[in-house]
């Protein structure tokens, strides 16, 4: 599995391994340039890449740490979440 993949590779097929965004601009740039849309050209970061980055950073670990005690239906977690990081990943859980 491919790290990057160009726009132009990139369809709105490709939601799960790309995400929505991403998707939505390869299918802007295939479908808009040929008509003088100016679509920027660009790279999408594959979610495989990313689950990848955690793993071998550690990073995986570190999250599943800091969320392991989280209850998703009570706030009262982040009152004790000690890093701006923590408290971050908390914030985007618990909207």
């Amino acid at each position: 599995m491919k790290n990057i993949l160009w726009f132009n590779e990139v369809s709105i097929k490709d939601v799960p391994m790309v995400g929505g965004k991403n998707a939505s601009l390869g299918e802007m740039y295939t479908n808009l340039t040929s008509k003088g849309v100016a679509v920027p050209y660009g790279f999408a970061t594959t979610a495989e890449a990313y689950f990848n980055f955690l793993a071998v950073t550690g990073l995986d670990k570190k999250i599943d740490e800091v969320l392991k005690d989280l209850d998703i239906l009570k706030k009262t977690k982040i009152l004790t979440i000690k890093t701006d990081e923590e408290l971050a990943i908390a914030q985007k859980i618990c909207k």
